[in-house]
Protein backbone atom coordinates (compact mmCIF):
# COMPACT_ATOMS: atom_id res chain seq x y z
CA UNK A 1 0.00 0.00 0.00
CA UNK A 2 1.26 3.52 -1.06
CA UNK A 3 2.19 6.02 2.11
CA UNK A 4 1.30 9.15 2.06
CA UNK A 5 4.12 11.54 3.80
CA UNK A 6 5.32 15.33 3.81
CA UNK A 7 9.11 16.74 3.96
CA UNK A 8 8.66 19.49 6.31
CA UNK A 9 5.73 21.98 4.75
CA UNK A 10 6.08 20.14 1.19
CA UNK A 11 4.32 17.10 -0.07
CA UNK A 12 7.20 16.92 -3.38
CA UNK A 13 9.11 13.83 -1.51
CA UNK A 14 10.41 13.08 -4.69
CA UNK A 15 12.70 15.89 -4.57
CA UNK A 16 14.14 15.12 -1.31
CA UNK A 17 14.25 11.17 -1.69
CA UNK A 18 15.16 8.24 -3.79
CA UNK A 19 14.23 5.16 -3.61
CA UNK A 20 15.20 1.85 -5.27
CA UNK A 21 14.64 -2.06 -4.60
CA UNK A 22 18.65 -1.79 -2.99
CA UNK A 23 18.95 1.27 -1.01
CA UNK A 24 16.87 4.62 -0.14
CA UNK A 25 18.16 7.84 0.13
CA UNK A 26 16.77 10.85 2.30
CA UNK A 27 17.87 14.80 2.73
CA UNK A 28 19.07 15.38 5.82
CA UNK A 29 17.45 17.94 8.45
CA UNK A 30 14.15 16.40 7.78
CA UNK A 31 11.12 15.59 10.36
CA UNK A 32 11.50 13.10 12.43
CA UNK A 33 7.86 11.69 10.94
CA UNK A 34 9.67 11.88 7.57
CA UNK A 35 12.02 9.19 8.22
CA UNK A 36 10.16 7.18 10.46
CA UNK A 37 8.10 6.33 7.70
CA UNK A 38 10.55 4.96 5.38
CA UNK A 39 12.53 3.49 8.16
CA UNK A 40 9.12 1.06 9.27
CA UNK A 41 8.87 -0.04 5.62
CA UNK A 42 11.99 -0.06 4.49
CA UNK A 43 14.42 -0.27 7.76
CA UNK A 44 15.38 -4.20 8.32
CA UNK A 45 15.39 -4.57 4.36
CA UNK A 46 17.58 -1.95 2.79
CA UNK A 47 19.96 0.58 3.82
CA UNK A 48 18.49 4.59 4.29
CA UNK A 49 21.32 7.02 3.99
CA UNK A 50 20.64 10.28 4.95
CA UNK A 51 22.48 12.92 2.82
CA UNK A 52 23.17 15.74 0.72
CA UNK A 53 23.63 16.70 -2.69
CA UNK A 54 26.43 19.40 -3.48
CA UNK A 55 24.93 20.67 -0.27
CA UNK A 56 21.54 20.70 -1.12
CA UNK A 57 18.55 18.42 0.03
CA UNK A 58 16.71 18.26 -3.05
CA UNK A 59 18.51 14.96 -3.66
CA UNK A 60 15.86 13.20 -5.46
CA UNK A 61 16.64 15.82 -8.33
CA UNK A 62 20.11 15.67 -8.34
CA UNK A 63 20.46 11.80 -8.70
CA UNK A 64 18.94 8.94 -10.49
CA UNK A 65 19.72 5.21 -9.71
CA UNK A 66 18.93 1.43 -9.58
CA UNK A 67 19.83 -1.63 -7.69
CA UNK A 68 22.72 -1.09 -9.86
CA UNK A 69 23.92 1.88 -9.15
CA UNK A 70 23.78 5.72 -8.30
CA UNK A 71 24.50 8.42 -10.67
CA UNK A 72 25.27 11.71 -8.84
CA UNK A 73 26.23 15.26 -10.28
CA UNK A 74 29.47 16.97 -10.75
CA UNK A 75 28.26 19.50 -8.00
CA UNK A 76 28.36 16.48 -5.30
CA UNK A 77 31.49 17.30 -2.81
CA UNK A 78 34.06 14.52 -1.98
CA UNK A 79 32.84 13.95 1.22
CA UNK A 80 28.95 13.64 0.30
CA UNK A 81 30.49 10.51 -2.45
CA UNK A 82 32.55 9.21 0.50
CA UNK A 83 29.62 9.02 2.85
CA UNK A 84 27.30 7.34 0.05
CA UNK A 85 30.40 5.02 -0.53
CA UNK A 86 30.81 3.90 3.05
CA UNK A 87 26.38 3.74 3.58
CA UNK A 88 25.60 2.08 0.31
CA UNK A 89 26.44 -2.28 -0.71
CA UNK A 90 29.18 -3.05 -2.40
CA UNK A 91 27.22 -4.21 -5.54
CA UNK A 92 25.85 -0.36 -5.90
CA UNK A 93 28.27 1.59 -8.16
CA UNK A 94 28.36 5.42 -7.50
CA UNK A 95 29.29 7.50 -10.34
CA UNK A 96 29.91 10.89 -10.31
CA UNK A 97 28.70 12.91 -13.97
CA UNK A 98 30.09 15.38 -15.69
CA UNK A 99 26.88 16.27 -17.37
CA UNK A 100 25.51 20.22 -18.74
CA UNK A 101 22.01 19.10 -17.74
CA UNK A 102 22.66 18.31 -13.98
CA UNK A 103 19.47 17.61 -12.18
CA UNK A 104 19.99 13.98 -13.33
CA UNK A 105 16.83 12.84 -11.77
CA UNK A 106 14.61 15.31 -13.98
CA UNK A 107 16.34 14.07 -17.02
CA UNK A 108 16.51 10.16 -16.41
CA UNK A 109 13.63 7.97 -15.51
CA UNK A 110 15.06 4.00 -14.95
CA UNK A 111 14.32 1.33 -13.52
CA UNK A 112 16.46 -1.89 -13.04
CA UNK A 113 16.26 -3.11 -16.61
CA UNK A 114 15.83 0.46 -19.04
CA UNK A 115 16.19 3.22 -18.59
CA UNK A 116 14.34 6.84 -20.51
CA UNK A 117 16.78 10.02 -20.61
CA UNK A 118 16.80 13.70 -22.16
CA UNK A 119 16.79 13.94 -25.78
CA UNK A 120 19.66 16.23 -25.20
CA UNK A 121 22.17 14.26 -22.69
CA UNK A 122 25.39 13.84 -23.58
CA UNK A 123 26.51 10.98 -25.57
CA UNK A 124 29.21 10.20 -22.69
CA UNK A 125 26.80 10.68 -20.54
CA UNK A 126 24.43 7.94 -22.03
CA UNK A 127 27.09 5.53 -21.80
CA UNK A 128 27.73 5.64 -18.37
CA UNK A 129 23.63 5.29 -17.35
CA UNK A 130 24.34 2.42 -19.93
CA UNK A 131 27.33 1.19 -17.82
CA UNK A 132 26.95 1.95 -14.50
CA UNK A 133 23.16 1.20 -14.21
CA UNK A 134 23.14 -1.97 -16.44
CA UNK A 135 20.58 -0.58 -18.51
CA UNK A 136 19.34 0.16 -22.17
CA UNK A 137 19.12 4.10 -23.04
CA UNK A 138 16.57 5.85 -24.68
CA UNK A 139 16.06 8.86 -25.53
CA UNK A 140 12.69 9.62 -24.89
CA UNK A 141 10.18 12.61 -24.08
CA UNK A 142 6.72 12.04 -22.20
CA UNK A 143 3.92 13.85 -23.12
CA UNK A 144 6.05 15.82 -25.42
CA UNK A 145 7.65 17.11 -21.92
CA UNK A 146 12.05 16.54 -22.19
CA UNK A 147 12.46 16.22 -18.43
CA UNK A 148 11.50 12.61 -18.30
CA UNK A 149 12.11 11.98 -15.07
CA UNK A 150 9.85 14.57 -13.57
CA UNK A 151 7.00 13.11 -15.38
CA UNK A 152 7.10 9.73 -14.66
CA UNK A 153 8.04 7.20 -12.36
CA UNK A 154 8.36 3.40 -13.09
CA UNK A 155 9.89 -0.10 -11.33
CA UNK A 156 9.84 -3.17 -13.02
CA UNK A 157 6.47 -3.76 -12.66
CA UNK A 158 5.13 -1.05 -13.84
CA UNK A 159 4.80 2.99 -14.40
CA UNK A 160 3.17 5.83 -13.90
CA UNK A 161 3.03 8.85 -16.68
CA UNK A 162 2.27 12.07 -16.78
CA UNK A 163 -1.79 12.70 -17.18
CA UNK A 164 -1.99 13.87 -20.73
CA UNK A 165 0.47 11.02 -22.46
CA UNK A 166 -1.82 9.61 -25.25
CA UNK A 167 -2.57 5.96 -25.47
CA UNK A 168 -0.11 5.96 -28.20
CA UNK A 169 2.36 6.83 -26.99
CA UNK A 170 1.99 4.71 -23.45
CA UNK A 171 1.72 1.87 -26.09
CA UNK A 172 5.57 2.77 -27.64
CA UNK A 173 6.81 3.45 -24.05
CA UNK A 174 5.25 0.41 -22.73
CA UNK A 175 6.94 -1.85 -25.98
CA UNK A 176 10.48 -0.16 -25.13
CA UNK A 177 10.10 -0.28 -21.33
CA UNK A 178 8.25 -3.94 -21.50
CA UNK A 179 6.05 -3.47 -18.46
CA UNK A 180 2.41 -1.63 -17.92
CA UNK A 181 2.18 1.92 -17.84
CA UNK A 182 -0.76 4.18 -16.45
CA UNK A 183 -1.21 7.61 -17.03
CA UNK A 184 -2.36 9.14 -13.50
CA UNK A 185 -1.40 12.22 -11.38
CA UNK A 186 -0.24 12.84 -7.80
CA UNK A 187 -0.79 15.43 -5.45
CA UNK A 188 -4.25 16.43 -5.81
CA UNK A 189 -3.61 16.92 -9.58
CA UNK A 190 -0.17 17.45 -10.09
CA UNK A 191 1.51 16.29 -13.40
CA UNK A 192 4.70 16.21 -11.95
CA UNK A 193 5.29 12.61 -11.14
CA UNK A 194 8.31 12.41 -10.10
CA UNK A 195 8.14 15.43 -7.80
CA UNK A 196 5.27 13.61 -5.46
CA UNK A 197 6.25 10.10 -5.12
CA UNK A 198 8.88 7.61 -5.19
CA UNK A 199 8.14 3.97 -5.69
CA UNK A 200 10.48 0.82 -5.81
CA UNK A 201 9.19 -2.92 -6.29
CA UNK A 202 7.77 -4.04 -3.31
CA UNK A 203 6.06 -0.12 -1.72
CA UNK A 204 5.42 3.30 -2.73
CA UNK A 205 5.34 6.90 -1.10
CA UNK A 206 3.30 9.86 -2.19
CA UNK A 207 3.19 13.18 -0.98
CA UNK A 208 0.42 14.25 1.95
CA UNK A 209 -2.08 16.12 -0.74
CA UNK A 210 -2.30 12.87 -2.79
CA UNK A 211 -6.17 11.64 -2.68
CA UNK A 212 -7.32 8.43 -2.41
CA UNK A 213 -8.26 8.18 -5.84
CA UNK A 214 -5.09 8.56 -7.11
CA UNK A 215 -3.37 6.25 -4.58
CA UNK A 216 -5.61 3.63 -6.07
CA UNK A 217 -4.31 4.28 -9.36
CA UNK A 218 -0.70 4.41 -8.05
CA UNK A 219 -1.14 0.94 -6.45
CA UNK A 220 -3.22 -0.13 -9.75
CA UNK A 221 -0.15 0.78 -11.50
CA UNK A 222 2.72 -0.87 -9.34
CA UNK A 223 0.46 -3.46 -8.30
CA UNK A 224 1.90 -2.60 -4.69
CA UNK A 225 -0.78 -4.53 -2.61
CA UNK A 226 0.57 -7.49 -0.11
CA UNK A 227 -0.16 -10.90 -1.35
CA UNK A 228 2.76 -12.86 -0.60
CA UNK A 229 5.96 -13.28 1.53
CA UNK A 230 9.28 -13.36 -0.94
CA UNK A 231 12.91 -14.39 -0.36
CA UNK A 232 15.33 -12.91 -2.73
CA UNK A 233 18.41 -15.41 -3.27
CA UNK A 234 20.94 -13.28 -4.88
CA UNK A 235 24.38 -12.01 -5.60
CA UNK A 236 23.51 -8.29 -5.26
CA UNK A 237 21.05 -8.05 -2.64
CA UNK A 238 19.79 -10.65 0.20
CA UNK A 239 16.46 -9.74 1.38
CA UNK A 240 14.52 -12.23 3.46
CA UNK A 241 11.16 -12.67 4.54
CA UNK A 242 10.16 -8.99 3.10
CA UNK A 243 6.35 -8.52 2.52
CA UNK A 244 5.61 -8.56 -1.40
CA UNK A 245 3.11 -7.28 -3.44
CA UNK A 246 1.91 -9.61 -6.20
CA UNK A 247 1.42 -8.29 -9.87
CA UNK A 248 -1.89 -8.20 -11.62
CA UNK A 249 -2.65 -11.21 -13.80
CA UNK A 250 -0.71 -10.33 -17.26
CA UNK A 251 -2.21 -11.23 -20.51
CA UNK A 252 -1.28 -13.73 -23.04
CA UNK A 253 0.23 -11.30 -25.06
CA UNK A 254 1.70 -9.50 -23.00
CA UNK A 255 3.73 -12.57 -21.33
CA UNK A 256 4.72 -14.34 -25.03
CA UNK A 257 5.83 -10.35 -25.59
CA UNK A 258 8.05 -10.79 -22.24
CA UNK A 259 9.24 -14.09 -23.27
CA UNK A 260 10.27 -12.99 -27.06
CA UNK A 261 12.47 -9.95 -25.13
CA UNK A 262 14.41 -12.91 -23.93
CA UNK A 263 12.94 -13.09 -20.36
CA UNK A 264 13.31 -16.29 -18.20
CA UNK A 265 9.58 -17.14 -17.29
CA UNK A 266 8.23 -20.47 -15.72
CA UNK A 267 4.41 -20.40 -16.98
CA UNK A 268 1.68 -22.80 -15.69
CA UNK A 269 -1.56 -21.47 -16.66
CA UNK A 270 -3.99 -23.50 -14.63
CA UNK A 271 -1.69 -22.48 -11.17
CA UNK A 272 -0.46 -18.95 -12.00
CA UNK A 273 -2.51 -15.50 -11.46
CA UNK A 274 0.75 -13.61 -11.69
CA UNK A 275 4.13 -14.42 -13.31
CA UNK A 276 7.54 -13.28 -12.63
CA UNK A 277 9.16 -10.08 -14.94
CA UNK A 278 12.21 -10.17 -14.87
CA UNK A 279 14.44 -11.87 -12.20
CA UNK A 280 12.55 -10.06 -9.13
CA UNK A 281 8.83 -10.78 -8.97
CA UNK A 282 6.96 -13.95 -8.69
CA UNK A 283 3.88 -16.08 -9.48
CA UNK A 284 0.92 -16.89 -6.69
CA UNK A 285 -1.28 -20.01 -6.85
CA UNK A 286 -5.01 -20.06 -7.85
CA UNK A 287 -5.79 -20.90 -4.17
CA UNK A 288 -3.27 -18.72 -2.41
CA UNK A 289 -2.33 -21.54 -0.12
CA UNK A 290 -1.03 -24.25 -1.75
CA UNK A 291 2.89 -23.52 -2.13
CA UNK A 292 4.93 -21.76 -4.43
CA UNK A 293 4.93 -21.50 -8.48
CA UNK A 294 8.66 -20.74 -9.85
CA UNK A 295 11.23 -22.28 -11.41
CA UNK A 296 13.49 -19.04 -11.51
CA UNK A 297 16.83 -19.98 -9.82
CA UNK A 298 17.18 -16.76 -7.39
CA UNK A 299 13.38 -16.76 -6.03
CA UNK A 300 12.04 -18.50 -3.09
CA UNK A 301 8.28 -18.05 -2.49
CA UNK A 302 6.50 -18.27 0.60
CA UNK A 303 2.88 -17.73 0.95
CA UNK A 304 0.90 -16.36 3.54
Amino acid sequence: MATRIQFENSSDIGVFSKLTNSYCLCAIQGSTNFYSAFESELGDVIPIVHTSIGGTRIIGRLTAGNRHGLLVPSTTTDQELQHLRNSLPDAVAIQRVEERLSALGNVIACNDYVALVHPDVDRETEEIIADVLKVEVFRQTIADNVLVGSYCAITNQGGLVHPKTSVQDQDELSSLLQIPLVAGTVNRGSDVIGAGLVVNDWTAFTGLDTTATEISVIEAAFSTFSHVIFCILDTDILVQNCKARALPLLSERCVTRLLTAGHKLSLYPDLLISVLVRPFFIGTTKSLGLGAVSSHPCIHILLM
